[in-house]
């Protein structure tokens, strides 16, 4: 379906699933994001849902956190990625974590459902350098901080 078709299909939907925090511009920039993984309408509206959640809402979901959480160097990956994210230039590119994740001779498959998890709420999702740019540096600085603070307790 073009693009345009299905953000017009799908806009009623997440102006009500998203209330208040829906935003016009980020909805579209999801949907294109997703128009390819998603199989489903619904699917799509649920892998965008981080997006529109408010920053005292956002959760991780419990069989995403367990992956986290067993991911092998998770906190010092974490930690690099944090450091990353804080000072790179903010576009998908720049964003990549895979150089980060190569410095420390961790595997980008092994490590990814983890960072999906701490950014996305989900151990898989909207491809994830684009989705960081969209969320924006604080809040994916946030969550990716409340993730490692998490690991502590």
């Amino acid at each position: 379906m073009p693009l345009d078709e299905l953000i017009t299909r799908m806009r009623p939907e997440a102006e009500e699933l998203f209330a208040e925090a829906f935003d016009e511009s980020l909805f579209e920039a999801a949907v294109a994001l997703g128009q390819e993984r998603a199989v489903t309408t619904a699917a799509l509206l649920e892998q965008m849902d981080f997006l529109f959640v408010a920053d005292d809402a956002f959760t991780i979901a419990d069989e995403s956190w367990e992956k986290l959480a067993a991911t092998e160097r998770v906190a010092e990956v974490l930690d690099a990625v944090i450091a990353h994210v804080a000072e790179c230039d903010w576009s998908a590119d720049a964003i990549d974590l895979r150089p980060v994740l190569k410095d420390l001779d961790v595997k980008p498959r092994k490590a990814m459902p983890a960072l999906y998890a701490a950014v996305e709420g989900r151990h898989a999702g909207l491809p994830l350098f684009d989705s960081i740019q969209l969320l924006g540096r604080e809040k994916v600085l946030d969550r990716l901080r409340a993730a490692r603070a998490r690991l502590k307790g």
